[in-house]
């Protein structure tokens, strides 16, 4: 069994997770770069533009003019081939970002700018449940506030957070799942299903974790078959959701429009390729980007213990993960900063990493080391934008999937070939309301030379110096006072 929940000698976990949140958000906003960076972001973008201003997720944008993730619906028009989830959440940020662009201007570009900050939050809330979730499994106050920092400061969850990418949102989805699962009533059992239906809607593949989730808790024997039965009753609308949605867009509940299985192998990668891509390689792998979550093996025998079986939550799960991603033809994500779609599990691993002790001085001193190595490597691929190095290698004749194998190619070296080209030269003419100059426009080539934080932005389309930088200074002091009085709790 688990040891019970001891709170009682530690701080006020509803009040250090208010301190963790403000204290999260406000780095995150710190360092936001303040627009869209992929395909996948400008898809969802256009999805909940057209439900504003429509009522449809249609994109009525030509391909010609701008290249999205979509397919050809049965009635002729484009449509995303993700699900509804994610642009429904998107909505209130769209929406704020074009009333704030009318007012200011430039309503195009600061409705993306805005929901570029999505993450910043989502990301702030994980780590909070990741706190959370290992208390409720009665860890110790303190190693479970380290757990969720070493998510928030030294993963790629930092880099991530920059960017309104689906899989955070999944990942959040399953830690506030488990969270609502373990408080054990009829309502949290049924706000649970809620919780994990709208991640099938936000991804296919959360029905992967949707399946498992449950079925872990009830082998560890902190779900019964009563709030089960509330859990599928609770995710059952959104299965109508889907197959509406599905239905809506392609004639068919079991299409779902996504081209990457309509290729020759969708799933034909070798296994350890895949593997070693994704968790040791240069090019993505989670313990190169981030050393420090090597020192979860010194938490494997306390997980795996008979009695407490936290495994099945906090490694398993992760690993069918893992192994799902390495088959797959695009294991890699494209041109991303570390292994983008372990993002949906990375929360829930680092909950394995508040079973680690930390009582050996020697062990201690490593693990501070690695957490700062790891938060330098996190803070290096924040400082460039990864859409920067992109037109970089089209650019230069470079195909950017080489990025996933080839060493020297990797982000991690590549955000050096950007930052080499960072200047402080403002744009001379001011950016359309409509997408920004893309290609080589000479404003494009401005602003790609640009530390990737949105008062640089700012101040180079046009924003008086003060404007742009007072208020990130206030921010970013703010945060490092919140860091400050996280830092005293752990003392």
């Amino acid at each position: 069994m688990d040891c019970p929940n001891n709170t009682t000698n530690g701080p006020n976990p509803a009040r250090l997770s208010l301190m963790l949140f403000a204290t999260l958000t406000l780095f995150y906003l710190f360092v936001a770069g303040g627009h869209l960076y992929n395909m996948d972001d400008h898809t969802n973008y256009y999805v909940a533009e057209g439900l504003i201003l429509r009522g449809s997720p249609a994109i009525l944008i030509p391909d010609e003019e701008r290249h999205l993730n979509t397919t050809v619906g049965h009635d002729g028009r484009r449509y995303s081939y993700y699900g509804l989830g994610a642009p429904v959440l998107f909505i209130p940020f769209v929406l704020a970002g074009k009333v704030a662009g009318s007012l200011i201007g430039g309503q195009h570009y600061v409705a993306q700018g805005v929901l570029s900050l999505f993450n910043a939050f989502t990301t702030s809330l994980t780590a909070v449940f990741i706190y959370l979730v290992c208390m409720s499994f009665g860890r110790p106050s303190k190693t479970s506030l380290i757990a969720a920092l070493i998510y928030a400061l030294a993963t790629p969850a930092l880099v991530w957070s920059k960017q309104p990418s689906n899989t955070v949102i999944v990942g959040l989805c399953f830690l506030y799942s488990i969270w609502l699962i373990l408080r054990g009533s009829n309502k949290s059992a049924l706000l649970a299903g809620i919780v994990l239906g709208l991640a099938v809607n936000v991804r296919y593949d959360a029905a992967i974790g949707v399946l498992l989730i449950p079925g872990a808790l009830l082998l560890m024997k902190r779900l019964t078959t009563q709030h089960l039965l509330r859990i599928c009753l609770g995710g059952l609308p959104f299965v109508f959701v889907l197959i509406g949605y599905n239905m809506s867009r392609f004639g068919s509940p079991f299409e779902l429009g996504y081209t990457n299985l309509q290729s020759e192998s969708p799933f034909g990668t070798p296994l350890f390729v895949g593997l070693y891509g994704l968790l040791f390689s240069p090019n993505r792998g989670i313990f190169f980007f981030s050393p420090i979550l090597l020192s979860v093996f010194a938490g494997v025998p306390f997980l795996c213990k008979k009695g407490n079986r936290a495994g099945l939550l906090f490694l398993l799960i992760p690993l069918t993960y893992t192994i799902f991603f390495s088959k797959a033809e695009t294991w890699h994500a494209g041109l991303a900063w570390g292994p983008r779609y372990l993002a949906i599990v990375l929360p829930l691993f680092c909950c394995a990493l508040s079973y680690v002790s930390f009582k050996r001085t020697a062990f201690r001193y490593v693990v501070i080391v690695l957490f700062a190595f790891s938060f330098v490597i996190q803070a290096w691929g924040s400082l460039s934008s990864i859409d920067s190095y992109h037109d970089y290698l089209v650019e230069n004749k470079i195909n950017p999937l080489d990025t996933a194998t080839d060493p020297r190619l990797s982000p991690i070296w590549g955000s050096l070939v950007v930052v080499r080209q960072f200047s402080l030269e403002r744009i001379s003419d001011k950016p359309p309301d409509e997408a920004l100059p893309a290609g080589g426009y000479n404003s494009t080539l401005v602003l790609r030379a640009t530390p990737d934080y949105w008062p640089f932005y700012a101040y180079k389309i046009g924003i008086p110096f003060a404007l742009a930088f007072l208020p990130w200074i206030v921010i970013g002091a703010a945060s490092g006072y919140g860091f400050c009085k996280l830092a005293s709790t752990l003392r």
